[in-house]
């Protein structure tokens, strides 16, 4: 029997094959299926919903090397102070984060912008 996460189910239209037979019974290359995932996410963030691309927080922070995954890798990134004094690089959560603050700077500048609309329709 298949492990679990080597499989893929979305409603009546896939089964529970493993994810490589429903790729090739979509004829989805790998880069087709990486450019929707991305336009998909894309859709999610332009409503303020953002969906960390990587999975697990532990992937993002790989070069902390820090051991475990899951909660062991949180139990160890908790007790290893130094580990969690990392700075801001290129890529990776740091992009992903500057999104986040970049979206609710945009909704927070159209609030102000559409109040100032209201005052000077209103006078």
């Amino acid at each position: 029997m298949e492990h679990a996460s080597n499989q893929v189910g979305i409603g009546n239209t896939l089964s529970c094959e493993p994810a490589h037979e429903n790729l090739q019974r979509l004829n989805l290359t790998p880069n087709e299926v990486k450019l929707n995932a991305e336009s998909l996410l894309e859709r999610y963030v332009n409503h303020g919903t953002f969906i960390g691309p990587v999975g697990e927080l532990e992937s993002w922070l790989e070069y902390s090397n820090i051991p475990g995954s899951g909660r062991k890798w949180l139990v160890n990134y908790l007790r290893i102070p130094e580990k969690r004094n990392v700075k801001p690089q290129a890529g990776g959560v740091w992009d992903f984060m500057k999104q986040i603050s970049s979206w609710i700077e945009g909704r927070l500048q159209r609030g102000a912008m559409a109040e100032k609309l209201r005052s000077v329709v209103t006078s």
